[in-house]
C-alpha cells in the first residue's frame, strides 16, 4: 500500500480510473488472495511464464477496440489461472464465519486452477538479466535448476503449490550460466530450487561448472543441504569456494517431531554430516528450527538443546565449533496438511523462546529468533478472508509502512487497526473443522483436500509419506500432469507391495553421484586446488574517469563493484591476489563523497597480455550514463599510490538560479576555516 501511494496509484482497485495502471500480483502468497482483494486488480495463480503473454495479448486486443478497463479485466478473468476479485462476492453465516465465494457473472469460472508450466524451457530464462547498480541481498547469478519438490514436508507451503518436480537439463544449465556470466559480470553463481540437492544430475553438473567457473574466478554455491547429500567429496569441492559455514534445517529437535512434519532427518544423519564437515575443516554450523509445530512438547524443545550440545561435543574433537541457531515460530499455511490447525499464541511462543534462551549453551552458540508477533500477523494475513483488507488499510494509515524491516515493525499500529475495525485476529488463527469452508477454496492447485486431510491424520501418528520422485505415486491429485504420469506408472502407495519403511529408506537415501573416484592429480582435482594462472606479463594500468549526473549517488564500493563487473564482461585478463580467497588486484583513489560529481577520478588495475589503449572506449560502451572513462596509462612497475600523489582538490559550487548578489557572501565563505557540506 505504501508503494502504491508513493507512486500516485490509488490504493483501492475500485478507485482506479482508465488512466491508472493495472495492479497485478502473483507468487506463492496469492494462493490465498482474499486479504488483498481490495488492492489488486488481478491475481496470477501459479507459474506465470505463459500466462503473462496471454494477458498482454488480451490487453492489446482490447485496446485495439478501445475496450474500457472493466472489459479488459473481464477478458483476463476468462484466462485460466487469472483471478479478478471484483467479479466475485463473499458470503458469511450468522456467526460471522466465512461461508462461500461466488462468481457474479456466468462466463467466469467458479474456481481458479493454478497454471503449471509443463517444462522449464530456455526461452523463459533471459540470458541478460537485469543487474542492479548497488549491492542487493542476493547479489549473484541465481539459477533455477529445477522447480517443485515432492519431499512432502507437511509444513511447507511452497512444496505443495509448486508441484510437480521439473528439471532443466544439465547442458542447458551450463550453456545458460556461461552466457549469463558474459552478460552480467557476476562473480558468484548459486544453484537454487526448493531442494537443490534433489536435482538428479547435481554431482555431474557441479563438477562440470566448477571446471569452467574456476577459469573465470567465479565461485559456485549451494543453498542449505540435506544431511544425506553431504559427502567428503562435496565438501572438498565447496572448500575451494567460500567456506562460510554448513547450513542444515532439521526444523524440529527430535526424530519423532520430524516424522510428524514429514521431514524425517534422522539425528544420526545430522551428526554424521556435521562430523564430516568438521573433518574437512568447517568450524561453523547454522541450524534452522521451528517452534509451535503440531504435537510439539517440551521434550521436543529440549531435543533442540540436546542436538546443539552434541554438535558442540563433536566440534571439540576438531578444535572448536561455532553454532548459530535460528528459531522461527510456526504459522500454518493454506494448501498444506496443517491448514486446519490452530497457531500457538504469542505468549506461548515467547515462553518457548525463553526456554531455549535459558537452556542452550552460552559458549560458542548464538541464537536468534523471529518476533512471535510477526509470525502471528503472518498467519492472520495468510489465512484471513476479505474482511481483513479493512484492517490492513487501517494499519497502514496508523503508520505500518515498512513492517518487513525488524526495526520498523509497528505492532501498535496493527493492534489499533484490529480494534478500530472490530476484527478479532484470533478467529483467524484458530483451529478449523474439516468440513468448514476456507477463504481460499476457490483457488485450486489440484492437490485434493482428501489428500491433505490424509496427510494431516498421518502426521498425528508420525507416519512418513515417502518422496514419490524416488518411489511410487502418493495420489495427491496431480496424476494428470505429464511428470506425474511417469511416476504413476511405477505404482501407487495403495497398490505397492513394498512396505512403508522400505519406501522411506529408498526416498531418504537416493543415489548421489559426487564423482568419488576423482584422484587428487586429475584435471578436476587440480581445478579445486588452484585457480587458473595468468598468461603473459602482468602490468599496472591507471585509468582516469569522471562521475556525473545520477551516478554521483552511487557509493564508492558500489561503483568499484560495477566497474569490476564491467571488466569481467569485457573478459579482461585480470591479475588476482594469492591466498584462500583471491581478489582482483585493483587499487582505487580516495573515495568521493556521496552525491558529489567529479571530473578527475582514478583507479589502478593489474592486467596481463595485450595493450589496452582502447579500454576507455570499451568500458564506456557498457557502463551507465554519467560514468565515463577518459584515458589509460601503462606502467612498467607498480605505480605510486594514487592517494600519495594528490596534493589538492578543487571544488566548483553551483548556486543554481538564486545566485547571491551580495559580495560579502563569498568573502564570508572563503574566510571560514571549514565548511560542512
Amino acid at each position: 500500500l505504501n508503494a502504491l501511494d508513493l507512486s500516485g496509484v490509488p490504493v483501492f482497485a475500485s478507485e482506479r480510473t482508465e488512466t491508472d495502471p493495472f495492479v497485478i500480483a502473483g507468487g506463492p502468497c496469492v494462493f490465498n488472495p482474499e486479504p488483498f482483494y481490495a488492492f489488486v486488480d488481478a491475481f496470477v495463480i501459479g507459474d506465470g511464464e505463459e500466462v503473462v503473454t496471454e494477458m498482454v495479448d488480451a490487453y492489446r486486443e482490447g485496446k485495439k477496440h478501445h475496450a474500457a478497463r472493466e472489459e479488459i479485466l473481464l477478458k483476463w478473468a476468462k484466462i485460466p489461472g487469472i483471478y479478478v476479485p471484483k467479479f466475485y462476492q463473499d458470503f458469511y453465516d450468522e456467526g460471522g464465519r466465512f461461508k462461500a465465494l461466488q462468481p457474479l457473472l456466468k462466463e467466469i469460472p467458479r474456481t481458479i486452477r493454478a497454471r503449471v508450466l509443463p517444462q522449464l524451457e530456455p526461452k523463459n530464462y533471459p540470458e541478460k538479466p537485469v543487474v542492479p547498480l548497488i549491492r542487493v541481498t542476493h547479489d549473484r547469478l541465481s539459477v533455477e535448476v529445477m522447480r517443485g519438490c515432492t519431499r512432502g514436508c507437511r509444513f511447507c507451503h511452497a512444496g505443495f503449490i509448486y508441484r510437480p518436480t521439473r528439471e532443466r537439463s544439465q547442458q542447458e544449465l551450463v550453456d545458460y550460466i556461461l552466457k549469463a556470466l558474459d552478460a552480467t559480470g557476476y562473480e558468484e553463481v548459486s544453484l537454487v530450487s526448493l531442494s537443490t540437492s534433489d536435482y538428479s544430475a547435481l554431482g555431474e553438473l557441479w563438477f562440470t561448472l566448477k571446471k569452467e567457473l574456476e577459469k573465470r574466478h567465479v565461485s559456485l554455491s549451494l543453498p542449505s543441504l540435506r544431511p544425506e547429500t553431504i559427502t567428503p567429496e562435496l565438501l572438498r569441492s565447496l572448500k575451494a569456494e567460500k567456506k562460510s559455514g554448513l547450513t542444515l534445517a532439521p526444523e524440529a529437535g527430535t526424530d519423532r517431531l520430524r516424522r510428524v512434519i514429514n521431514k524425517f532427518m534422522p539425528e544420526e544423519d545430522i551428526l554424521r554430516a556435521v562430523e564430516t564437515a568438521f573433518q574437512e575443516g568447517w568450524r561453523r554450523v547454522k541450524l534452522y528450527f521451528m517452534i509451535g509445530l503440531p504435537t510439539e512438547t517440551e521434550r521436543d524443545l529440549a531435543g533442540i538443546v540436546e542436538l546443539v550440545r552434541k554438535i558442540l561435543q563433536i566440534g571439540k574433537k576438531y578444535g572448536s565449533a561455532g553454532i548459530r541457531v535460528s528459531i522461527s515460530p510456526f504459522s500454518p499455511k493454506p494448501h498444506t496438511p496443517f491448514q486446519w490447525m490452530a497457531q500457538d499464541s504469542v505468549a506461548l511462543f515467547e515462553q518457548k523462546i525463553r526456554f531455549l534462551i535459558h537452556n542452550l549453551p552460552q559458549k560458542n552458540v548464538k541464537m536468534n529468533y523471529r518476533d512471535p508477533r510477526v509470525s502471528f500477523l503472518e498467519d492472520v494475513l495468510s489465512r484471513g478472508d476479505r474482511r481483513l483488507s479493512t484492517a490492513i488499510v487501517k494499519a497502514w494509515q496508523n503508520g505500518a509502512g515498512f513492517d518487513a524491516w525488524t526495526d520498523h515493525f509497528n505492532w501498535g499500529a496493527w493492534q489499533k487497526a484490529f480494534e478500530e475495525t472490530g476484527i478479532d485476529p484470533e478467529r483467524v488463527t484458530r483451529e478449523r473443522r474439516e468440513d468448514e469452508p476456507l477463504p481460499w477454496d476457490h483457488i485450486v492447485k489440484g492437490i485434493t483436500k482428501k489428500y491433505l486431510r490424509q496427510e494431516y491424520v498421518r502426521s498425528l501418528s508420525g507416519a512418513i509419506t515417502a518422496d514419490c520422485k524416488y518411489t511410487v505415486c502418493n495420489l495427491c491429485g496431480l496424476m494428470h500432469l505429464p511428470g506425474c504420469r511417469d511416476v504413476l506408472k511405477r505404482g501407487t502407495r495403495e497398490t505397492a507391495s513394498t512396505s512403508d519403511e522400505m519406501l522411506i529408506d529408498r526416498a531418504l537415501h537416493p543415489i548421489y553421484h559426487w564423482k568419488k573416484d576423482i584422484p587428487e592429480n586429475s584435471e578436476a582435482g587440480r581445478a579445486s586446488a588452484s585457480r587458473a594462472e595468468p598468461i603473459g606479463e602482468a602490468c599496472w594500468y591507471r585509468l582516469s574517469y569522471e562521475k556525473r549526473g545520477l551516478v554521483r549517488f552511487l557509493g564508492h564500493l558500489d561503483l568499484l563493484n560495477m566497474v569490476l563487473r564491467a571488466f569481467r564482461r569485457l573478459k579482461l585478463p585480470l591479475v588476482y591476489s594469492r591466498g584462500f580467497s583471491p581478489h582482483p588486484r585493483i587499487s582505487p583513489g580516495p573515495p568521493l563523497a556521496l552525491g558529489f560529481e567529479s571530473l578527475a577520478e582514478y583507479l589502478d588495475v593489474q592486467l596481463t597480455g595485450e595493450e589496452f589503449e582502447n579500454l576507455p572506449e570499451s568500458l564506456n560502451g557498457i557502463l551507465p550514463e554519467g560514468l565515463r572513462f577518459l584515458a589509460v596509462k601503462k606502467f612498467s612497475g607498480r605505480p605510486e599510490a594514487i592517494a600519495s600523489l594528490l596534493d589538492e582538490t578543487g571544488y566548483t559550487i553551483y548556486f543554481g538560479e538564486k545566485f547571491p548578489s551580495d559580495p560579502s557572501v563569498f568573502s564570508d565563505f572563503m574566510n571560514r576555516a571549514e565548511v560542512e557540506v
